[in-house]
């Protein structure tokens, strides 16, 4: 049984950075398999790639990146862990194997989170707690105003310094070392979400019965694309998060609450 499996879903990706993506995943686990999902309207370019090693699958249609690395999960196999990553991630070899032996020594955990950089070394403050419609589109339409400010402080978790191993409800789609029988246990992503809210959900109910940790003992460098982007972008974000709430609830959301008192606590403790 191959030891991980890891996919990415590609949308007209470079060719270089399909190849850097690849490349950085076998230099660190030489028998990991690949899956590439290609949701691009015609087929992406591909760098040589060693076919007996990586798969590609066209999906036919932009079907969104849950949807895309669910394909993944299926057409992976079997795998003790599996990693869903960015094709924008930068890291050393040393990456991988330490997530894989952090995973091994704590069977109670079903989702691990490196630490995520910008390209310049700054953090990303991708450690969360579950969101509230107000942290959401506050940050979204108004950002300026201090009272937002003050709650995406603690959302984000800003005042704190990412430097400990800590557990939270919602950890960043860009980089998840996932357990493959806590996949097959929730089921995967959910497929109504086509880009944002996809990663706090699966995070949340992994959560429910399994730890969702921060490791920052290892380090990825991370473009954030999806920071970036016009009105379309824009308006997929409200459409997702907003399924988002209409599925776990917008004001009225006692697991959230429950949860998010518990985090703080369990973060902030000395």
């Amino acid at each position: 049984m191959t030891r991980l499996t890891v996919s990415f879903v590609l949308f007209q990706t470079p060719v270089d950075e399909i190849a850097q993506a690849v490349a950085q995943v076998q230099e660190s686990i030489s028998d990991a398999r690949i899956v590439l999902v290609d949701n691009s309207p015609e087929p992406n370019a591909m760098p040589p790639l060693d076919l007996n090693r990586v798969t590609t699958i066209r999906s036919g249609a932009n079907i969104g990146y849950g949807s895309g690395h669910n394909l993944a999960f299926v057409e992976s196999g079997d795998g003790e862990y599996h990693a869903v990553l960015n094709t924008d991630l930068t890291y050393g070899p040393e990456v991988l194997p330490a997530l894989l032996q952090f995973m091994d020594k704590r069977p109670d955990v079903g989702l691990v989170m490196p630490r995520i950089c910008y390209p310049d070394g700054s953090i990303q403050h991708l450690c969360r707690l579950l969101p509230h419609p107000l942290d959401v589109f506050g940050r979204g339409f108004m950002a300026g105003m201090s009272w937002v400010k003050n709650r995406n402080d603690v959302y984000e978790f800003r005042n704190w310094d990412y430097s400990s191993e800590k557990q939270f409800p919602f950890l960043s789609g860009c980089f998840m070392m996932l357990r493959r029988s806590v996949i097959s246990e929730v089921g995967g992503f959910d497929e109504r979400f086509f880009m944002y809210g996809e990663d706090v959900d699966l995070s949340r109910r992994i959560r429910r019965q399994h730890g969702t940790v921060f490791f920052p003992n290892v380090t990825a460098f991370h473009e954030y694309r999806s920071q970036k982007g016009g009105y379309d972008r824009m308006i997929s974000k409200v459409i997702n998060l907003s399924r988002y709430f209409n599925k776990w609830g917008w004001i009225n959301d006692p697991e959230r609450d429950v949860v998010n008192a518990w985090t703080i606590n369990h973060v902030l403790e000395k």
